[in-house]
């Protein structure tokens, strides 16, 4: 009898250990196959919503969402042709460069969110027409902030960019901490968000005179395109990756950070290390980050674009995008 009980013993567990075995196999296929979805986004405030995507499991149980931080263009470049990203979060101006370089990419949207602003200690300076005979402190020659003043400058204003105006580079950082610092006599100058939260924060001398954002609008009818997300081709190509879907996430991680900005800063303080959650929380509220909406996405950026060449085509690859770089599903 008792060797009995002991044969069907065995053979009770000699079938639970197969069925654990199998259960363990399937979950390890299961994990197996999610799809690895690597993005690599600037040290920016507008990077909170990829943040929020990835903590919270906004894909679902398909993906594997991870999120990297490169500082420059030249470093995301390196991770997509590394194959260490299949996903970037750029500038349009950036995304547009990468794909003019012949990157297998192509962008599947646009966002607005320019926090970029004129500023000045001066009560006397109020429009732009008053930049005559200043000497104007701002970050990176050829750059976009440079460039979102020049193009205003151009159809708002009775200023020669070039001949009115003395220019002044420097790097954002540095020019943060000369105006913090209040040396050089800085009388006016443009930046972008989170150093101006940073100035006004600490300066109450200082004012924002023109939000170029909200003045790009009263001129060409849209804000400024800002960034963009660029795909690899390959990762496009999968019947199992569906970037729609991707947008519609991307887009309700967006509405999070914009309606829980305390919520959304202190998330965004634990990545961007060295931004204070108060300096991202006002920059969160100033940036307004927004989708383009995909039926006007090809003919701003296409607009906006254009005025890059005649500024310094170079930043955009020295030529418009062709179709190709626009993803249509």
């Amino acid at each position: 009898m008792s060797k009995r009980i002991l044969l069907i013993f065995m053979i009770v567990l000699t079938i639970a250990i197969s069925v654990g075995c199998t259960k363990k196999e399937i979950e390890s296929e299961i994990k197996e196959e999610k799809q690895e979805l690597i993005i690599t986004t600037s040290f920016s405030a507008n990077s909170i919503p990829f943040f929020y995507m990835m903590e919270n499991s906004l894909l679902g149980d398909d993906y594997n969402f991870n999120v990297e931080i490169h500082k420059t263009r030249d470093e995301a470049t390196a991770k997509i042709l590394k194959g260490n990203a299949n996903i970037a979060m750029l500038s349009v101006q950036e995304a547009a460069n990468m794909y003019n370089k012949e990157l297998p990419v192509k962008l599947v949207n646009g966002t607005y969110g320019a926090s970029f602003y004129l500023m000045t200690k001066d009560d006397s300076i109020k429009e732009f027409d008053d930049l005559v005979g200043e000497t104007l402190w701002t970050s990176m020659k050829g750059g976009p902030v440079a460039f979102t003043l020049n193009q205003l400058l151009i159809n708002n204003a009775n200023v020669d960019s070039d001949k009115d105006i003395e220019y002044k580079f420097v790097n954002l950082s540095e020019l943060t901490q000369m105006v913090l610092s209040d040396i050089k006599d800085i009388n006016v100058f443009s930046l972008r968000d989170p150093f101006v939260t940073k100035i006004m924060m600490s300066r109450d001398d200082i004012k924002v005179i023109k939000d170029f954002d909200k003045e790009w609008e009263k001129t060409f009818g849209h804000r400024i395109p800002l960034s963009g997300v660029v795909m690899s081709n390959e990762l496009l190509s999968q019947e199992s990756f569906d970037s729609k879907y991707f947008n519609e996430k991307y887009n309700e991680a967006i509405k999070w950070v914009q309606d829980n900005p305390e919520e959304a800063s202190v998330l965004g303080n634990k990545y961007l290390k060295g931004l204070s959650a108060k300096v991202l929380e006002k920059s969160i509220s100033s940036m307004n980050l927004e989708i383009i909406d995909e039926l006007n996405l090809e003919n701003e950026l296409n607009e906006y674009f254009d005025k890059w060449l005649s500024f310094n085509p170079q930043m955009i690859g020295n030529k418009l995008p062709d179709d190709n770089f626009y993803y249509k599903k």
